[in-house]
């Protein structure tokens, strides 16, 4: 194993223990945890609005939500058909194909 491996298997490991540990916490306080998937380039919220968005997830959520908000589009599994069809018109049904694989 490589050096570079081995310090990213180890802070892996440790980022992962860190979640459980936060988690954990969380539940025990019954507190609800949040967070935004940094994927710059997608465009999931295309899902809710029913038509292409023309700025990516990140940019959207920076301008219309405010501190503690959120929004949820629910089991990525659930969402994905529709959203394939509002932002990949030609080619859902292929990709829809390879998802239900």
């Amino acid at each position: 194993m490589t050096n570079a491996a081995f310090r990213f298997e180890k802070f892996s490991k440790s980022a992962v223990g860190s979640m459980r540990s936060l988690i954990s916490l969380a539940k025990k306080k019954g507190v609800s945890l949040v967070g935004i998937v940094k994927r710059a380039r997608s465009k999931y919220l295309s899902y809710i609005l029913g038509r292409e968005t023309p700025a990516n997830d990140k940019l959207l959520a920076s301008v219309i939500l405010k501190n503690g908000e959120y929004v949820s589009l629910g089991k990525f599994g659930d969402f994905l058909p529709n959203y394939l069809k509002i932002a990949h018109k030609d080619r859902a049904k292929e990709y829809l194909r390879r998802f239900e694989g």
